[in-house]
């Protein structure tokens, strides 16, 4: 067993190897991190094992202590273990580094008035008594080799999501560059471990049954458009180009209404995003049923996907914090999932508006249009249920958040013991930035920073959440906004039966989402992962190759994709589950949103005019199929190589994984 961990800075090297020497000399063991690092592993994996085989942690503070990523790291991992720690004072700066505040309490060493053998029999006093007494019988012995670190250049320092310590930075931001921001303040708290430890309760089926009828309502509305484009056409003067137009500003809705409701989300809390996007939305789709011309409808679905765009970012920032660590994969999908429950519902809904025994058609896809926007009132009310995330509460400098988090986790605490009748113990500590967003200055230099990070020391979780998003988005938008037409024009199925056709689509990604969601928390996210998007890769070059051999009917082609929809269903979902896991808190709306109108516009936005191009020819399948065959195939490879352990694991702790 290891008796003391050194921790110390490069420039400091010296002190640190003068004191592992005269502890050698006294039979102590001395560990720094290279001497147990090994290349391949995890760093903060080792480095823990490391922490917790040793006794006493010595951390050498000083101006150069300040810069060090790995002091920072070292430090936090030992405070939150709760060992021995010591602190040498080797400067004038060592009492101004960020930590002295968390340990200021505990046995300090002033080497700039003491001599290093002074320092040296204090941190011996501090090991074991009897380990000390044989300890102190061998100074006299000759020194023996003590493995220090190697002499490299000080790097940047790194965000401090730090996994045992969890310790998300402010947006990418380490200490020193959080120091230099006006509204930053360093903080503890146990909040995120006590919404991890919980077991599964009511209260987190209320959430899911609440956000989950949220999705049913939004799929009912948004895919209404396919089954009842043929009668939609007409009533609003809409030609072939304009339908794909309609579409197209959906798409950029969704992905504008992510951007602006990202800041919105952050500034404001997900709570009151949440019931915001859910008014737009309602808005949105009842005016679609009032559309008088084309650029009427094209509006409306413009404020439609707004309002779509920004649920999605506030729906899964909210699930991502609540939601016990054990559980949040599965949950998510699941959730997310739910929209084709929605889907469902418009399938039968136009089986009768569009029965041919009914009279006025164009009315039926009014009322359908009017019905779905009012019918998303009946989540506002339930919302309640919801709290405020108090992950939010606590990092975003809201006036009383702390202690408005902390009634919230109370109060979740205590209906969990009542419920399960366990006693829960208590959490470790984790050190967090508090960023005051009350300001216009404080959230435009964190949106920027935010920005610059994922492009810069994120990018490769931002290249691994770009091409999941960007993959599934061409395979989703290329289908579902038009299948209805494709099932007229290439296989003359009558309008009033293509809801009978989109009907078993739809419960096959239902279905889909809830068998395999469970997959993302037992097998691991990034297994899964690259199973279900390489799998639906193979399964769409399978059924384009059916297709241009003329094998499949409209029937054929359906359960084609049934059984493509229900692998796809799961990765779509994986992506937003991916990038909330990917970022620290403070980047997690913001970057979900980018991604996701990146991922929307790369892979979205001119598919469905692409379609509408290439029907007459014959070869949209063809064509279709194997390109996005294609980018699921390159998505599952960018799994492979980029993906992150996540499963089981805080969303700190899994931030922190990804890097």
């Amino acid at each position: 067993m290891a008796d003391v961990f050194i921790s110390y800075s490069n420039l400091d090297a010296s002190v640190a190897q003068d004191i592992g020497n005269g502890l050698q000399r006294m039979g102590i063991d001395v560990f720094t991190d290279d001497t147990v690092l090994v290349a391949g592993k995890q760093a903060y994996e080792q480095i823990e094992k490391a922490l917790r085989e040793s006794d006493v942690a010595v951390i050498l503070l000083s101006t150069n202590s300040r810069r060090s990523s790995w002091v920072e790291e070292e430090i936090s991992r030992a405070i939150n273990r709760k060992k021995n720690v010591i602190a040498l004072l080797l400067d004038e700066n060592a009492e101004n580094n960020w930590v002295w505040p968390l340990i200021a309490n505990r046995e300090a060493i002033d080497m700039r008035t003491e001599s290093i053998e002074a320092a040296i029999r204090k941190i011996a006093c501090a090991i074991e008594p009897t380990h000390t007494s044989l300890a102190l019988s061998r100074s006299a012995q000759p020194a023996s080799r003590i493995a220090t670190r190697a002499p490299r250049p000080i790097r940047a320092a790194p965000t401090l999501s730090v996994p045992s310590a969890g310790q998300p930075a402010a947006a990418g931001l380490n200490i020193n560059e959080a120091n230099k921001l006006p509204e930053a303040r360093f903080f503890g708290t146990n909040i995120p471990a006590r919404l991890d430890r919980l077991p599964w309760s009511r209260f987190h089926t209320r959430v899911c049954v609440v956000l989950g009828l949220t999705w049913i309502l939004f799929g009912l509305g948004v895919t209404l458009v396919s089954p009842l484009d043929p009668v939609i056409r007409p009533a609003v003067w809409l030609s072939r180009d304009p339908m794909g137009t309609a579409v197209l500003f959906y798409l950029l809705g969704s992905a504008l209404g992510a951007l602006i409701f990202a800041w919105a989300t952050d500034r404001f809390g997900r709570s009151k995003l949440m019931t915001i996007t859910i008014l737009i939305f309602l808005l949105g789709t009842a005016a679609t049923g009032c559309a008088w011309s084309d650029w009427s409808f094209v509006a409306f679905r413009l404020v439609t996907g707004a309002g779509i765009g920004g649920a999605y970012v506030a729906v899964n920032s909210t699930l991502q914090e609540l939601i016990p660590a054990h559980y949040r994969g599965t949950t998510i999908i699941s959730v997310n999932g739910f929209f084709w429950a929605g889907a469902m519902f418009s399938a039968l809904a136009s089986l009768v508006v569009l029965d041919p025994h009914l009279p006025y058609p164009e009315i039926g896809w009014r009322a359908a249009f009017l019905v779905a926007g009012t019918l998303a009132l009946i989540t506002v009310p339930l919302l309640r249920w919801i709290p405020e995330s108090p992950r939010w509460l606590i990092a975003h400098g809201r006036p009383g958040g702390a202690d408005e988090a902390e009634r919230i986790v109370a109060s979740i605490e205590a209906e969990v013991g009542r419920e399960h009748n366990v006693r829960l113990l208590p959490e470790r500590v984790v050190q967090l930035f508090q960023l005051d967003h009350t300001t216009i200055g404080g959230a435009a230099r964190l949106m920027f920073r935010t920005y610059k990070n994922m492009f810069g020391r994120y990018r490769n979780r931002t290249v691994l959440g770009l091409a999941l998003m960007a993959s599934q988005a061409f395979l989703y938008n290329g289908i579902i906004f038009d299948y209805g037409r494709q099932l007229t024009e290439l296989y003359g199925v009558q309008i009033h039966e293509i809801g009978r056709y989109m009907l078993p689509l739809a419960f096959s990604n239902f279905v889909g989402a809830l068998v395999l969601g469970r997959l993302f928390d037992s097998v691991g996210r990034t297994p899964m992962i690259i199973i279900t998007y390489a799998l639906s890769g193979i399964l769409l070059a399978f059924t384009g190759l059916l297709f241009w051999l003329g094998m499949v009917d409209a029937w054929g082609h359906t359960a084609c994709w049934m059984t493509i929809f229900f692998v796809a269903s799961a990765a779509a979902s994986s992506a937003y589950l991916t990038v909330g896991e990917a970022f620290p808190l403070e980047m997690r709306a913001t970057s979900i949103a980018l991604l996701f109108a990146f991922g929307t516009a790369i892979g979205g936005v001119f598919v469905p005019l692409l379609f509408g191009w290439l029907i007459p020819a014959g070869a949209l399948n063809t064509v279709y199929y194997f390109l996005a065959a294609a980018l699921m195939m390159v998505a599952a490879g960018t799994a492979w190589y980029l993906g992150f352990p996540a499963e089981r694991r805080s969303i700190e702790e899994a931030a922190a994984a990804a890097a």
